[in-house]
This record gives C-alpha cells, sequence and structure tokens, in this order.
C-alpha cells in the first residue's frame, strides 16, 4: 500500500526569534526548539491553528535535540517531561506542566546534538565530544564510547537498543552498553537517523543521500534527489504503509517510500533543520526563517487561503531574490555588472563585491550604530566610504574606495577565475580541510568577498565543529586565498585617504577584526527580560519588577533567564592573532634599526647586515603560520632556534624602537615552542634584570611609554596564556602584571583599553581556574583593575566592556561552589565598595545595551548583577 503524498501546507507555527532547530511531536502537541535558546510547546486550537502553549526558558545557547517521556514512561517520574539537549553541553528534562527543570544532565564536554528515551525510561544522549551517555534520573550512569568522531544523531529502535551516526561516517548499533554492530556506506557524516518499524532504520548524511538499512547491515535502498546536505530524516506508518522524510539544506522536505522512490518534494524558504511525523501522519518542519510548519495530506486540514497565499508570495519572493543574486552573480564574473545597487559597476574596473552603493541623500539618515559604514557614489562617479560617529552624530568620511584591480596596480577587468563545483553549486574555492585526525576532510566552499568570519562560522555551523575552530578556518581562508576572500569591511576594502597602520606606517593590512554580531534581538531593559522566580532588583531591592506576568513569569524576546549566567565563568584564553603584513613589519623594523645603530649607547643592540637581510625575513615569513601551529607541530623549538638572538636584540630596543619587537614576541608566543622559548630562564616581572621578556614588559608598561608599546605589551601578555609553559609564568606574575598595567584602564586610547581587559580576561580565566589556591590579593587586585577598567571606558566600546564584565563575573566565580552562586562574600563585599553597582547601572543604561551588538554587553553585565544581588 502506498502512502498518500498530496501534502500541502497546514499551519505555520509562529514564535521563535531564530532557526527552528528541532521539532517534535507527542501526546502534548507540537514541540519546537529554536537557535533563540528557548523550547515551545504548540496545541491546536483548530484544525489549521495552533498556539504556544508554554515557554521552555533555561538553557544558555541554542537547542536542537528533542525528546517525550510520557506519564509512566520513566520510574521517577509523574507527569510528563520533555527532554532538550543544547549547545550549553545540557540535556535538561523539563516538566512538561509546569515548565520548570526536574533534572539538569551535565557531563557532556561539548554541544548536545540528540536524545532519546529508552523503554526503561533512561534518558541518552549523543555530543560532539565522541561520547554517548545514558542516564537514570540525574545520574549518568553508562558512557558509551566508539566512535572517532562526533557523535550527531540517534535514533531508539523498537527492540530496546539504539544507534548512532558520527562525523566518522559509520552508524553504531548498541545493546545493553555495548556495540553490537557497525554500519558502513555512508561518504560523509551521519546527521540523522530515525528508525523504520520492522524493516530497520533510515540515516541522513552530508553526502546528500539517505540510506534504508536493515538490522543485518544490508542496504535496502538508497534515497537519492537532495542537492545539499541532508540534515535529518523522519518516519511513519500511516495505514499499513510506510513514509519516509527528509529535510536538506537545499530548502526541501521530500516524501520518500521505503524502495527508494521520492513521492513529493515540499519547497520551504530556508534551510530545513529538522523534520518530524505526527502520530496520524502529517509532517512537521523546522526551517532557517525561525518558523515550524506543519503539512497534511488531509483536504480538511488545508491552510486558509490567505496563510497559503502568503506562504506562495514568500516563497516566490525568495525564488526571484536567488534568480537576481545568480544572474548578477554571473554577470559580475565579467566585471561589468554593478551600479548604484552594488559593488562592480560603472568606470570603475569593479568594486570589492559584497558593497551596497548608494546615493548621497543616504548620509540624510543616522547610522545604525558607531562604526557604521556607507558607501556613496559621488556626482564624479567614485565611491566613497563613510563611517558613522554616534558622538558627533554625523557621517564621516574616510575615504575613496577603488577597484580591486586599481588598488594592485592592475589594469581594470582582469581574467576571470575558474569555478568550482560544489554541492551543485559553482565556487570560487573549494578547501579540503582536515579537521579531526583519521577522518577524512571536510568541503569547505566560498567565493571571493566572502566574509572569511561568516564562511568559517558557518562551516563550524554545517560540520557541528567546536568554535574554537573558527579562527583556524578563518586564518586559513585568509592564507589560501590570499586575501581574496576577504569580506567588504572597511579593513578590507582598498580605500585611499583615511587609514594608516601605527606600527607599520601601512594600510590597514591583515586586520583581524571580529566577526559581525549575528543579529538577535536584545533585552531592552530588566523590565523587558522573561525572568521566572525571585529576581531581586540589585540597586533597588525591589523582587520582580514588571518583568513578571501575572503569572509569576514573562516570556518575551531576549531568551534572559534571571539567575542563568550565559557568559560566566570564562573559559577560554583569547589572544590576538593578527599578524601584520611581513614586507611592512621588516621595512618598519630596518627603519627603527638604522636609528638604534646610529647611536652609540644602542649601536650594540642593531642587526647586523646578515641579520637584516636574511634573519629578520625569515623570521617574519614564520609569522603568518604561527596562530594556526599546534603544540605537536611547533614552528619555532622550545629553546634557542636561529630566531631568539635576533628577537632578543629586538626586545632591548630603546622605547622609542621597541614596538616591532613586541608585536613579534606577541606573535611567537601563540606558537607552543616560541612561547616556551621566551619564558625559559625568565624571573620575576617585578624584579629589574630578570630576563629579556620581563624586562620588555615592563619597559612596555612605563606610565611615558608611546600607547603603541603599552598595547603591545598588554597583547603579549594575553598571548602568554594560550600555551602551558609561558602560562605558568604569566600566572605566577599575573600580580606584577597587573601591577605595571594598571594605568591602562584609564587610558585615552580604545585599543590599549581593549587589550587590558583582553589581559584581564585570561588572568580571570587563570584564577578561575586554580580555584582554592588563587592568591587572594592577586583576585582583589584584578577585581579593583576591571572595576576601574568599567568605570573609565566609554559604553560605546562594548568589546572591551563585555571582556572586562564576563573576566569580573569570573572573578566572582573563583572558588564558587557547584551551584554557580558566588565564590566568596568577601569578595562580593569588595566590589560593592569599589562602585561595582555603579558601573553595572551606567552600563545597564547605556543606549548602546539596547542595540544587537550590544547584547553580549548587557548579558555579562545581568551576570555580574546576578552574582552581586
Amino acid at each position: 500500500m502506498e502512502a498518500q503524498t498530496n501534502y500541502s501546507l497546514r499551519a505555520e507555527l509562529r514564535g521563535h526569534e531564530e532557526d527552528v532547530r528541532g521539532v517534535m511531536s507527542c501526546e502534548l502537541g507540537i514541540v519546537t526548539a529554536s537557535r533563540d535558546k528557548t523550547v515551545k510547546l504548540w496545541v491546536e486550537d483548530s484544525p489549521t491553528s495552533l498556539h504556544c502553549l508554554t515557554t521552555f526558558v533555561g538553557h544558555t545557547d541554542y537547542v536542537g535535540a528533542l525528546a517525550f517521556i510520557p506519564v509512566g514512561g520513566s520510574p521517577d517520574l509523574t507527569s510528563p517531561a520533555i527532554i532538550s539537549g543544547s549547545r550549553d553541553t545540557k540535556v535538561i528534562v523539563w516538566d512538561a506542566v509546569t515548565a520548570s527543570p526536574i533534572h539538569t544532565l551535565l557531563g557532556h564536554g561539548y554541544q548536545v546534538t540528540a536524545v532519546g528515551v529508552l523503554p526503561s525510561g533512561e534518558v541518552v544522549s549523543t555530543s560532539l565530544d565522541k561520547s554517548v551517555k545514558v542516564w537514570k534520573g540525574a545520574k549518568c550512569v553508562r558512557t558509551l564510547e566508539g566512535h572517532a568522531g562526533p557523535v550527531l544523531s540517534l535514533a531508539v529502535l523498537p527492540t530496546g537498543g539504539f544507534v548512532t551516526g558520527s562525523g566518522d561516517m559509520t552508524i553504531k548499533q548498541w545493546s545493553g552498553g555495548t556495540c553490537v554492530h557497525t554500519y558502513t556506506g555512508h561518504t560523509d557524516t551521519v546527521r540523522g537517523l530515525c528508525a523504520l518499524g520492522d524493516i530497520g532504520f533510515v540515516s541522513a548524511s552530508h553526502d546528500m543521500t539517505l540510506k534504508v538499512w536493515a538490522l543485518s547491515g544490508e542496504v535496502v535502498a538508497e534515497l537519492v534527489g537532495h542537492t545539499a546536505i541532508v540534515y535529518a530524516c523522519a518516519a511513519v506508518s500511516v495505514g499499513g504503509a510506510q513514509l519516509i522524510a527528509s529535510g536538506s539544506e537545499d530548502n526541501t522536505a521530500r516524501l520518500w517510500d521505503p524502495s527508494g522512490a521520492c513521492l513529493q518534494v515540499i519547497e520551504h524558504v530556508g534551510c530545513i533543520w529538522d523534520v518530524a511525523f505526527t502520530a496520524d501522519g502529517d509532517l512537521v518542519t523546522g526551517c532557517s526563517d525561525a518558523v515550524a510548519r506543519l503539512w497534511s495530506a488531509r483536504e480538511d486540514r488545508k491552510a486558509p487561503a490567505d496563510v497559503a497565499e502568503g506562504y506562495a508570495r514568500a516563497l516566490q519572493t525568495v525564488k526571484e531574490e536567488r534568480a537576481a543574486a545568480k544572474a548578477q552573480e554571473g554577470a559580475g564574473g565579467g566585471g561589468a555588472a554593478g551600479g548604484a545597487g552594488g559593488g562592480g559597476g560603472g568606470g570603475m574596473g569593479g568594486l570589492p563585491p559584497g558593497i551596497k552603493v548608494e546615493e548621497p541623500s543616504a548620509l540624510m539618515a543616522p547610522g545604525a550604530k558607531d562604526g557604521a559604514y556607507k558607501f556613496i557614489r559621488e556626482a564624479t562617479g567614485a565611491v566613497t566610504a563613510y563611517a558613522w560617529d554616534a558622538k558627533t552624530w554625523q557621517w564621516d568620511k574616510v575615504g575613496e574606495v577603488v577597484s580591486e584591480a586599481e588598488a594592485q596596480g592592475a589594469a581594470p577587468g582582469g581574467v576571470g577565475a575558474i569555478k568550482k563545483l560544489h554541492k551543485g553549486r559553482e565556487y570560487d574555492f573549494v578547501f579540503d580541510v582536515d579537521v579531526e585526525e583519521g577522518a577524512p576532510p571536510r568541503k569547505l566552499a566560498l567565493n571571493r568577498g566572502d566574509n572569511p568570519y561568516i564562511v568559517a562560522g558557518q562551516f563550524c555551523e554545517d560540520e557541528d565543529l567546536p568554535l574554537h575552530f573558527k579562527d583556524q578556518i578563518v586564518q586559513f581562508i585568509i592564507k589560501n586565498t590570499e586575501g581574496a576572500a576577504g569580506g567588504p569591511s572597511v579593513n578590507d576594502l582598498p580605500i585611499t585617504g583615511g587609514f594608516c597602520d601605527p606600527f607599520t606606517g601601512g594600510g590597514s593590512g591583515s586586520s583581524s577584526a571580529p566577526p559581525p554580531p549575528m543579529y538577535r534581538p536584545p533585552p531592552q531593559s530588566l523590565a523587558d527580560l522573561p525572568i521566572t522566580g525571585g529576581f531581586v532588583d540589585p540597586f533597588t531591592g525591589v523582587p520582580g519588577g514588571s518583568g513578571a506576568g501575572a503569572g509569576g513569569a514573562a516570556t518575551v524576546p531576549g531568551g534572559y533567564k534571571a539567575g542563568a549566567l550565559v557568559h560566566a565563568p570564562a573559559r577560554a584564553y583569547l589572544v590576538f592573532d593578527g599578524a601584520p603584513a611581513p614586507d611592512k613589519l621588516a621595512a618598519k623594523v630596518r627603519e627603527f634599526n638604522a636609528l638604534v645603530a646610529a647611536q652609540p649607547a644602542t649601536s650594540a643592540l642593531a642587526l647586523t647586515a646578515e641579520e637584516a637581510a636574511g634573519g629578520l625575513d625569515a623570521l617574519l615569513r614564520q609569522l603568518p603560520a604561527v596562530p594556526s601551529s599546534s603544540p605537536s607541530a611547533p614552528v619555532f623549538p622550545a629553546t634557542g632556534g636561529p630566531h631568539a638572538p635576533l628577537l632578543a636584540k629586538l626586545l632591548q630596543w630603546p622605547p622609542a624602537q621597541l614596538f616591532p619587537g613586541l608585536d613579534v614576541a606577541r606573535l611567537v608566543a601563540l606558537d607552543a615552542g616560541g612561547g616556551a622559548s621566551l619564558v625559559a630562564g625568565a624571573g620575576p616581572l617585578g624584579a629589574a634584570g630578570s630576563g629579556l621578556l620581563p624586562d620588555a614588559l615592563r619597559t612596555a608598561a612605563a606610565p611615558d611609554a608611546p600607547a603603541a608599546n603599552t598595547q603591545l605589551g598588554l597583547r603579549l601578555a594575553a598571548n602568554l596564556f594560550k600555551h602551558a609553559a609561558p602560562r605558568a609564568w604569566a600566572s605566577a606574575n599575573a600580580g606584577a602584571l597587573l601591577d605595571a598595567y594598571a594605568h591602562a584602564a584609564s587610558s585615552p586610547h580604545k585599543a590599549v583599553r581593549l587589550s587590558f581587559a583582553t589581559a584581564l580576561s585570561n588572568v580571570a580565566v587563570a584564577l578561575h581556574g586554580a580555584g582554592a589556591a588563587a592568591p587572594e590579593d592577586v583576585k582583589l587586585q584584578a577585581l579593583s583593575c576591571g572595576i576601574e577598567l568599567l568605570n573609565a571606558c566609554p559604553t560605546e566600546a562594548v568589546d572591551t566592556l563585555s571582556r572586562a564584565l564576563t573576566a569580573v563575573a569570573t572573578l566572582l566565580l573563583v572558588g564558587a561552589p557547584a551551584s554557580g552562586s558566588a565564590g566568596e562574600a568577601g569578595l562580593v563585599g569588595v566590589a560593592r565598595d569599589l562602585g561595582l553597582a555603579d558601573a553595572l547601572r551606567r552600563v545597564h543604561d547605556a543606549p548602546e545595551a539596547k542595540r544587537p551588538d550590544g547584547r553580549r554587553m548587557l548579558e555579562a553585565a545581568l551576570d555580574v548583577m546576578t552574582l552581586i544581588k
């Protein structure tokens, strides 16, 4: 018997703010999980309408994994429960009636990718940490290991066992805590799994196929038709007929017969992250447009005409936009497309791609944020970049944007690049990226003009890689595209007249700017946050405020829950890994070397002719490879090495010529061997004559030192925390470091303040890691520095304040119990005495805290508020 497959739209479930990453049908209704960190339960109003009954708030990162336990399904539960797994590494078992957590299951090291419920009522979870965990109540009773890659998918079988799919391209069947079968056949990550009645199970893969498996290991059918990654699959039996659904990055959900025939293609306006069937055969899809949709083959469940027509119009609009973009991309390949609407036009020989060029009237409107850019076509035909200055409330002219060919001194036009095909689309670059030993390489595809940070973030997302890979991937892109992939930020555009690198005297160089923030509507104030249970304003002492409704909880955009720490404690060490252009840095070193050689007092420190030529060039050529080096394969030896004598001279140069040596040392510190060589034989930072590194750091910290020295001294200090050997020295000298650079907290230079906040953050992470062994005086000193920085830093410096706030919150948690409360009441008291409450109020009330790019700063401030209330 063949299932009916003329599915049409039944209802749209609108309420999430970001991608719907997980969907599930259960006896209570439809459950959805989202990138907005929430889980929602939807119930039916009518055959074509559902409303959100409950929102579950508690995760601190996006949620994608869902499961359900009915009444009686677990011996320790007396009510139905919804289970969710998140990128925050937690599994939460929720009381579906009260929306409160019953258990929070902690143990995974990375994102939880899937959850399920065994017939015994035990919960099973999978994670990017390559493990599978089985939970009874709140306790992990078994950890199953065997996959060589991250475990991304899970399906519980009617037999009582379960199967898991991995980035290692295999599927494993587990029974009684043992792997009883390994299935191979996919050529890429196994992303989705579902049971298929008495046949076996179905798998979905990044290789763009699905497979139907018998439990014996035989591939019964292969489902081919998707043109991109297949993220999810689901199956249902209706009237004796089996039906399979799949969701893909190609913006379609597809319905299949188990024999392999594609029965229907359902187009969507975005990527399909998850699919599920209801008990009676309706289909639920979770889409990247933040909407879940319900589809049905029943005539009496067709969506009202206005809903269906609205969706059809949205779909048509998306198709037209894609067609226009493709046409523009094709025209742009010849260097003649563009015009006022974008880059590449006019007689400019082709502007950098991705630029939106506007008429001068666009400057009549204020900028969206401080530092926002507009690109204006002047009456002469030239395109000029303008930056918005929020202080003066005006657009400042930055300079003229020129074509890439003209910027390089080449004739406009140029030769078109050969396109490479990947998953049915053409790209300028397709790279093999090795992210795991023994696993096949992942494909990284991008075009010229793509922002490397956006590409790297999406790559980590698509491949379910931990975010610590992101910076390495960015450097990989920049290195392997020779800068061609840089996005349309001012640092990457060929602009004349305005920018000058303070260290090399050249242009903006290879900027290491942070990625543009993803838009998430920020909470506007404490009163606008969804707060549940007993929140007290730390300033007024008034409980609750207007943030909670009559039911005791407010559910509004923002995703913040009182008492839940979002960014603290910080656990990652932050580094400055942007490498200046070697030729420009070499020119500056040679320029300063001549000055050092000309002074009798310093002539002995001048580089020899051989060092200034071959030795210097060899050292600087190695620096771009340092940020991506691994401890097992360092660029520099831990002791000695040809770089050591040359760097030793640079670090002894007079203050006016010191900063190039500090910049070189900053990058050398990012290498395990280089960092070890820097601290080899180094004495205490506080004592004169303690060695090259402490002497250079102390010289750079002098109150009358050039700002470039202070900035680079702090960045060198921050980078020392990356690897074990230099981290041990930096941690032991943290008190002296903060003492020497304390004046930087009130520096008029924003780059110096950001560098100080970063070094302070790393000190806080190290102190938190030391726990009860952390020196009391250093904790107090770090806290004092953090509060001074919070009081002195302008509120438009959101990155600096975010780091400083997270550092303060982390310090307050040093020695904290597992509950997450502040570590010591005494430290909280000191924080209050030092004026922390006033600093927090200033941040909270700042206009920047209400903007999307200020969200992290506000969340970090709320973390601190939670700890000192």
